[in-house]
């Protein structure tokens, strides 16, 4: 016999260890989104009852557990692992004593496992209630039996997202809002064909926890339909000033973070006496709530400094790659709605097989309860076959003719019953029990039927382990705080923008058309016949489909197409996308102007004739339009509060019933933007001056939303 070569011994080998790793170590499975080493940890814990309600174990007892009967590599990968479970974004394990921490910028390691105890926490018990019905594979030695996967309520893949590296591949999946992932799984259930980007306005972006998420829609979409992809985070962080000094308070760090880097950045600059001290620790520790409320601070006096050497460190891109397991344990790439549709196709086959399960045990019960039934109604024949019969199956025969039963399983019910339970007077509690089962019994076919209904209504009890949004949603040029007012911009072209600061210092040279005021949310309405209530800090990842035609903080919303129909609706609506007009049909939107109470409304028509309407009635949208009685299209249409004038770009004042040329409607204060981009504050005099003295766009502000 021949030896092969060293090279294919190699190669042959490379390729059954490469085929291990990738199957069985470190990539995730789709349907219950773990890796086998959590997989029998969990199960592990579960055999072994740590159930929320009992007391935890020396941690130590449950790798050694798992090690010794299902995962024989080593306790401190077994024991990271189980340390990792306590961290996740939505823990499926509590973990009590010293677990380390990984928020402060100096990361500390969890003790040994002989140290600390642990337990399952509600979320990774619930994942067990359904465990009769998995499908189970021998263990490494044939001793015992393991789930070959768990019947999770949730998708874990998403919810605490995956990380490995295994032969030729490296697999990124980042934890998402578990209330925002159950929102877009119900939704499918309703639109099995949505898109993903129709997801998007349930599912916001990945959810550390902490950090703030600033990479834009597209961004987002590109990762989500793709499987890969780029996303930027930065951490949470704010400005206190005390005195003539200023404080970098960092309140949650991004994912990523090079901690030591930025720690060794802050003392590099203390020492050169740029900032005022190194990192200083202000986390504190809530022992009665078990939480760690993460602070560290650097005191400065020169913004400049702390914003070119210290923010960019704070700031993280971070690449992901969805890659998982499928049925077949075969490892590709996943995208967004491929890993939902995988999961509710595997929640119909758990809820299927339950229900079937469910079913074949009350079907037993019902047989059963009805042979005791006949048999109470023919005691006496019954006790004659039980003192004539030979034999077991003589007996059981001739109990199945007598009886009329299909089954031989029912007589041995009957051979087997007490005598006192074929009494007369238990008749009635069997007739009883006997419609109750078969009520239950229809039950279950109607459910088997519409399995969807089921799916939903576990997934809506599955909200009791959803948690607030930890990540937050941010402008990636702007920092939007709470309970701030801000300032939104319209120009011609239908861009937006938006800004803390009057007049706007970016972009100088948009000339707006629009401009008022927002305290965060605002409706915008574009050609295509939609209307958007967009808040401010999602600005950037809003996109229109058509051209936006108007926008809108104000309580009201009047719509008009060229022709001269109407409609005005609430701003306030339960949707957040919604029709505007029924039956637009050949009708081009042209305006969306807001109100509040009683207010004009003027039409530019073709023929440059101005007019003006009283205020209209507020409906729904989405209903028949109403019509203003015009001679010509429409081309534009403003609000027109009392105490606006109109004014030419002589600066002269102008007749309301006809326009020449550009006109303007000014009020006691005006935003003008000059020909060189600079902006600048002014009264109606001064804006009737620089109208006649140069080129300069006026766009009206003390009525918050007036178009010029």
């Amino acid at each position: 016999m021949s030896e092969l070569p060293t090279h294919e011994i190699v190669r042959d080998c490379m390729i059954s260890y490469g085929t291990y790793v990738l199957e069985d170590r470190a990539v995730p499975d789709v349907r219950d989104g773990l890796k086998p080493s959590q997989r029998r940890l969990l199960w592990s814990m579960h055999q072994m009852g740590l159930q929320p309600s009992k007391a935890s174990v020396k941690s130590a007892r449950v790798v050694g557990r798992c090690m010794g009967m299902y995962h024989p590599h080593g306790d401190a990968a077994i024991y990271d692992t189980l340390v990792n479970m306590t961290r996740s974004r939505h823990p499926l394990v509590q973990g009590d004593g010293n677990f380390g921490n990984r928020e402060g910028l100096v990361e500390t390691k969890a003790a040994q496992h002989r140290y600390t105890e642990c337990k399952l926490l509600p979320l990774a018990a619930a994942c067990f209630d359904d465990i009769h019905v998995a499908s189970m594979q021998p263990n490494y030695d044939d001793s015992t039996e393991e789930p070959i996967r768990l019947p999770v309520p949730v998708p874990l893949l998403l919810v605490n997202g995956a990380s490995g590296v295994a032969v030729g591949l490296a697999t990124h999946i980042p934890p998402h809002n578990l209330g925002e992932v159950l929102d877009a799984l119900l939704h499918l259930l309703d639109e099995p064909d949505a898109t993903t980007d129709d997801l998007l306005q349930f599912i916001k972006g990945p959810d550390y926890g902490a950090g703030v998420l600033v990479s834009n829609k597209a961004e987002l979409l590109e990762m989500y339909e793709t499987g890969q992809g780029k996303l930027q985070l930065r951490s949470n962080y704010e400005v206190e000033q005390q005195g003539k000094k200023q404080k970098l308070v960092i309140t949650g760090l991004a994912p990523g973070i090079q901690k030591k880097k930025f720690y060794d950045t802050c003392v590099d600059l203390y020492r050169k006496k740029f900032i005022e001290s190194p990192v200083t620790d202000e986390s504190t520790l809530d022992r009665k709530r078990k939480r760690f409320n993460y602070r560290d601070t650097v005191q400065y006096r020169d913004p400049q400094i702390v914003r070119d050497r210290l923010l960019p460190l704070l700031e993280t891109t971070i690449t992901y790659r969805w890659y998982c397991l499928d049925q077949n344990k075969l490892p590709r790439r996943y995208t967004l709605l491929e890993v939902l549709h995988e999961f509710l196709d595997y929640r119909r086959e758990v809820e299927t097989e339950v229900l079937q399960h469910r079913q074949q045990k009350l079907f037993r019960r019902y047989g059963t309860v009805q042979a005791k039934y006949r048999a109470s109604q023919k005691i006496d024949e019954v006790a004659a076959i039980l003192k004539t019969a030979q034999d077991n199956k003589e007996a059981v025969d001739r109990l199945m003719e007598l009886l009329r039963l299909r089954f031989d399983w029912q007589a041995e019910a009957v051979l087997e019953a007490p005598i006192r339970s074929l009494m007369r007077l238990q008749a009635d509690d069997l007739k009883r029990q006997g419609k109750q089962l078969k009520q239950e019994l229809a039950d279950v076919k109607l459910k088997l039927e519409d399995i969807d209904s089921v799916v939903r209504a576990q997934l809506e009890d599955a909200r009791k382990f959803a948690t607030p949004r930890g990540t937050k949603l941010r402008n990636q040029s702007k920092d939007f705080g709470e309970d701030q007012t801000y300032w939104v911009g319209v120009t011609p072209e239908g861009k937006i923008d938006v800004s803390l600061d009057l007049p706007l210092k970016s972009k100088a040279a948009w000339s707006y058309q629009s401009f008022f005021q927002t305290d965060g949310e605002f409706v915008v309405v574009d050609n295509t016949n939609r209307a958007c209530l967009v808040h401010v800090s999602y600005l950037d990842k809003y996109e229109p489909r058509g051209t936006v035609v108007g926008c809108t903080s104000l309580a009201n919303c009047c719509v008009v197409t060229n022709s001269g129909r109407y409609v005005a609706f609430k701003t306030k609506q339960k949707r957040r996308t919604f029709p505007v007009i029924k039956d637009l049909g050949e009708d081009v939107i042209v305006a969306a102007v807001g109100f509040d109470g009683q207010t004009k409304v003027a039409l530019l028509l073709e023929d440059q004739q101005l007019i003006t309407r009283s205020a209209v009635a507020t409906t729904r949208p989405n209903v028949k339009a109403k019509k203003f009685r015009l001679a010509s299209e429409v081309t534009a249409a403003w609000s027109w509060p009392e105490g606006f004038t109109l004014a030419d770009a002589s600066g002269e004042l102008g007749e309301p019933d006809q326009l020449d040329g550009a006109f303007c409607l000014i009020g006691e204060q005006n935003l003008v933007s000059l020909s060189s981009g600079v902006r600048k504050l002014c009264d109606r005099d001064e804006t009737l001056r620089l109208l006649a003295s140069d080129d300069v766009t006026v766009v009206a502000i003390d009525h918050e939303d007036q178009g010029a």
